[in-house]
């Protein structure tokens, strides 16, 4: 993923002394994540529920065909995640929400149509962190009890004693598609993203795949600067 970033940043700088009318673009937003786990990843009755997190970052708009065709490559700190309903029993019952911190890095094609614009490919997702939370209420004593553990992006190690809670793959290739229009100095995006990669490993013995799968409904909000007269 350093090697993607670096990669953005140079070839930014190439093509910045090249044209002249490549544009800026500082962006801000928020999206609305879930996972898409198997159905039997945590039972039957655990409902898995979409989480709302935090989009900011910044894109390039490379012109390729005159006003028409684009190439925006972006750098983003993307929250995902997920929350998880569990009704539990007569005794007890219990909530979680797992936040996903991202470095993303999507490579798109930009089609304009005056004001209105398409927008879709490739996404490079590196997983840095996050926090997971619990709420678990005691029907029986009426008393509920909160914790908070670290999300980590790497293998659980051998007799771990933490509370951390482990993502096997950090690295997390997906694709958006989207449509966005341009309102006086500002550009709205409204966004659709699908990972590709399992965060979860299949489990030995499983009866299902243990899909694992992010996904994310992203609107953010852009100025453009261009970069040259």
């Amino acid at each position: 993923m350093k090697k993607l970033i670096l990669l953005f940043f140079m070839s930014f700088g190439v093509l910045a002394s090249t044209y002249a009318q490549i544009k800026f673009m500082p962006k801000a937003g928020g999206s609305l994540s879930n996972v898409s786990f198997s159905d039997d990843f945590f039972g039957p009755d655990v409902k898995v529920k979409p989480k709302v997190g935090m989009i900011i970052g910044v894109a390039a708009e490379i012109p390729l065909i005159g006003e028409t065709l684009a190439l925006q490559p972006e750098l983003l700190f993307h929250q995902k995640g997920f929350k998880l309903d569990d009704p539990g029993d007569t005794e007890y019952t219990a909530e979680a929400t797992g936040t996903l911190n991202y470095l993303e890095l999507p490579v798109l094609a930009k089609v304009k149509f005056g004001k209105f614009y398409a927008i879709a490919g490739p996404s490079f997702a590196y997983g840095i962190g996050g926090k997971y939370k619990t709420t678990i209420k005691d029907l029986t004593t009426g008393t509920t009890t909160k914790s908070t553990s670290d999300i980590k992006f790497k293998k659980e190690p051998d007799n771990n004693q933490s509370d951390d809670v482990f993502i096997d793959n950090a690295f997390d290739i997906g694709v958006q598609l989207g449509v966005g229009m341009k309102i006086s100095v500002i550009v709205i995006d409204l966004r659709y993203g699908l990972g590709l990669t399992n965060i979860f490993d299949e489990e030995s013995g499983s009866s299902s795949d243990n899909k694992s799968k992010n996904s994310s409904l992203q609107l953010t909000v852009g100025v453009p600067i261009p970069f040259g007269d």
